[in-house]
């Protein structure tokens, strides 16, 4: 196929505006969520992945499948919205709303077509560089793409000659045709862009390759031709896959850390080691983290390397299944995954963290902004809320959203303590938002008689209560209703045995 840069399109149809989102395009297809289809993960794309890589995930397996329904609604959802979307800009409907959110629109409409295929995402380097004395800004990208197609291109094709189509302009942008080996691979610049944004695609033997920055496509186009230098035969790699049983599984995250280190500035390498204290994973070398099912339960494996030790842990999984918070699970979820964590615990290290990867100047800024926030509110969160908040928790996708949309699931996280002042602390909090987002903004957030919270934003959306017992978060206050009901039905069975 030949790809065109077509003329910017009139007033009436979808018309030229920037190409300052193509990058966040790219980066929304590569973190779209996990397959719905199962493939033989690290043995199809392991080879395509440079053993040098700072970081990579692989989506697929060959045995864990996800419950036949749960697959089914995947897939349908992803594909109606990709239908709806291509519909909407081919009749122009979309031309009046900002670039910006055409662009996560049309990630959203691109989702379905890697979906279809087994895919990894790699990062090989990432460049930052001063703006003053605290900020950074990117200054340079090296990652990619690749899903392993076996020439089945045509959709992908499509998508790509659509993005050209309204992303791009003849004036500013150079689209190259390259021959190499008996493939035409296409490279693409544009001169509203950084210099060192490259976009380059093709196919390679059974693999489409989508490249952003000089030499990424080279990267993996020569990993495929070699394999002895890819991660496929990497022992560590190997062994951690084999202690997560992650062959099976369907989504895979490879990092590393060490590489990340190297590749880093020297004060990013520094924020990276302090994030990672923070975390209480000091000295993290590689870390290795799998996703799979057996049978309805989701189950998160994670193996790290540190120091010279391998320390392998259960995150969620059939152990945490069985604990005596069970009965939270519904008989008629489809899918669900009991998290092993103590939320006041996790809130404390992921904030830590966070704080750790800010410079002082915005670490005092943030520290600042959330005090406020605190204080207006009456509460802390760490004291008022988390700290009454137990584990494990439980995400399930009871009832099922309309749209099946894998986001809309509902978290049930139990209550240790006083269930009256976590009550009263989350609604001085969102008394507290509520009157701010009244002053204006097109959302908003209602109380009802009941105690349950939700937003509005046109249409009824995510919503929360405080029970005697559990928090429970939905994607709708009705949702929420039907959780609350069924857990009152499961104590009444429990209590009459």
């Amino acid at each position: 196929m030949t790809f065109t840069i077509l003329p910017p399109r009139s007033p009436s149809g979808v018309p030229k505006w920037s190409l300052r989102a193509i990058a966040t395009l790219v980066v929304a297809l590569a973190v779209a969520g996990a397959g719905r289809r199962t493939w033989a993960v690290p043995a199809e794309l392991a080879r395509a992945v440079p053993d040098d890589v700072v970081a990579a995930y692989f989506v697929g397996g060959s045995h864990d499948k996800p419950p036949e329904a749960a697959a089914e609604g995947k897939q349908s959802s992803f594909e109606f919205a990709t239908f709806l979307i291509d519909q909407a800009f081919d009749l122009g409907f979309l031309s009046a709303i900002g670039e910006c959110t055409r662009a996560w629109l049309d990630a959203l409409a691109s989702v379905s077509v890697v979906l279809e295929h087994p895919h990894a995402v790699m990062l090989f380097d990432i460049r930052a560089e001063k703006t003053d004395e605290d900020s950074h800004r990117l200054a340079g990208l090296n990652a990619a793409l690749v899903m392993h197609t076996k020439g089945r291109n045509e959709r992908i094709e499509h998508r790509i000659q659509h993005l050209l189509g309204s992303f791009t302009n003849q004036d500013e942008t150079t689209l190259e045709t390259i021959e190499r080996e008996g493939a035409t691979t296409y490279r693409l610049r544009d001169r509203r862009l950084a210099d060192w944004f490259v976009l380059t695609w093709g196919c390679i033997g059974d693999d489409f390759i989508v490249a952003i920055g000089d030499g990424s496509f080279d990267r993996v186009a020569a990993a495929l031709q070699s394999p002895s230098s890819t991660v496929a035969a990497d022992p560590w790699f190997l062994a951690a896959v084999d202690r997560l049983a992650a062959q099976d599984a369907l989504f895979t995250l490879y990092v590393r850390y060490d590489q990340l280190r190297q590749s880093s500035r020297p004060e990013l390498a520094t924020r990276i080691d302090r994030v990672l204290q923070a975390l209480q994973i000091g000295g993290c070398e590689r870390g290795l983290w799998a996703v799979g099912y057996a049978g309805r339960a989701v189950e998160i494996r994670q193996s790290l390397r540190i120091g010279s030790s391998d320390e392998s842990t259960v995150i969620a999984g059939a152990a945490v299944r069985d604990a005596p918070h069970a009965p939270l699970i519904p008989d008629s979820a489809t899918a669900f995954a009991a998290i092993d964590m103590q939320p006041a615990v996790w809130f404390d290290r992921v904030r830590n963290a966070y704080l750790a990867g800010r410079s002082p100047a915005n670490r005092a800024r943030s520290c600042t902004y959330w005090r406020d926030i605190e204080s207006r509110a009456g509460i802390s969160f760490a004291d008022d809320i988390f700290a009454f908040l137990d584990g494990p928790i439980v995400v399930h996708d009871f009832p099922k959203h309309a749209l099946r949309l894998p986001p809309a699931w509902t978290i049930v996280a139990p209550i240790k303590g006083d269930a009256d002042r976590l009550r009263r602390s989350v609604d001085g909090l969102l008394k507290m938002w509520q009157l701010e987002l009244d002053a204006g903004s097109p959302m908003r957030l209602r109380h009802d008689d009941d105690g349950v919270w939700h937003l509005v934003v046109g249409v009824e959306g995510p919503a929360l209560l405080v029970t005697d017992r559990n928090l429970l978060i939905s994607f709708s206050p009705q949702a929420v209703r039907q959780n609350l009901d069924l857990l009152a039905r499961l104590r009444t069975d429990a209590a009459s045995k």
